[in-house]
């Protein structure tokens, strides 16, 4: 947990390519993991962050009613729609999310994982 705390703060100061992504890989690297699983454990952290950047944009859009600009051509409506989408997808993404982290824990505990 401190190596994604670390890295996200590397990743807010010098940018995802150059500070948070390849700080990971090097700490993780010193701690043994191999690149495969540094791989899906940064591919998991990257997607669980935009899940939660879509949950509450999605929530802001439902929620909180707000003028669209004139000129747009589609009105408030339309953004309460696309609030219910991403509310939708990033609610269905974390639930086969949790399925499929629950289905590769089940199988390490039977050792046949890997």
């Amino acid at each position: 947990m401190r190596v994604t705390f670390i890295s996200y703060a590397f990743n807010l100061n010098f940018g995802s390519l150059i500070g948070g992504l390849a700080f990971r890989y090097r700490l993780y690297a010193c701690l043994g993991l191999s690149l495969e699983k540094t791989t899906e454990v940064t591919t998991l952290s990257i997607l669980t962050n935009w899940l939660g950047y879509a949950l509450v944009a999605g929530l802001l859009f439902v929620s909180l009613p707000f003028a669209v600009a004139k000129e747009w051509p589609f009105g408030a409506a339309s953004v309460r729609i696309v609030g219910t989408a991403q509310i939708t997808t990033a609610i269905r993404l974390f639930r086969q999310l949790l399925r499929n982290l629950q289905f590769a824990d089940s199988e390490s505990s039977r050792g046949n994982f890997m």
